[in-house]
């Protein structure tokens, strides 16, 4: 594992209510390789770059209210990993969901059934015998693209019957 860096304090209250600072070099440089080597170690299968963008999005919301405090809360570095696990655990539970999609999608093309009888969502989207040809997109799961908009809802099931309620009910 890398090394981990020490704690700057004014490095912290410097980047802490500007997001623009031009300290935040200074942070990724100090934090990133720690960051890098955890995700090597702990979780290879993620995107490392995608998972720390989100990581130091994450950190530049909560610093403004981050109190630096190592005796009675832990060090900087375990809260950033902290983050970090965080991340890469929804990073993988979004790529899980994501290959689950697709299978169920490549599963529901072969026997030409939807659930129920009904067009599979796939169909729908993809242009079958109930669907609009070429206007829509999946995107991932809960978002996808109709007209040049793209439209985002909370999970699998309200996005069919949103999608259903919304483009394909008169």
């Amino acid at each position: 594992m890398a090394e981990i860096p020490t704690t700057s304090t004014t490095l912290l209250r410097n980047i802490a209510h500007d997001s623009q600072h031009a300290r935040w070099s200074e942070f990724v440089t100090r934090y990133r390789p720690m960051m890098e080597a955890f995700l090597r170690e702990y979780f290879p299968s993620v995107e490392a770059d995608d998972v720390i963008q989100e990581t130091l999005i994450a950190v530049c919301a909560a610093l403004p209210s981050y109190r630096y405090a190592p005796e009675e809360k832990g060090h900087f570095h375990n809260y950033l990993t902290g983050i970090l696990k965080n991340k890469a655990l929804r990073q993988l539970s979004k790529d899980h969901r994501q290959a689950e999609l697709a299978e169920m999608a490549g599963s529901r093309r072969r026997d030409g059934r939807g659930r129920a009888g009904r067009a599979s969502l796939p169909d729908m989207v993809g242009g079958g015998a109930n669907g609009i040809a070429n206007t829509s997109t999946c995107v991932s799961p809960g978002t996808f693209t109709f007209a040049d908009r793209s439209h985002t809802l909370r999970d699998s099931k309200s996005y069919t019957s949103a999608f259903t309620e919304r483009f394909l009910v008169s």
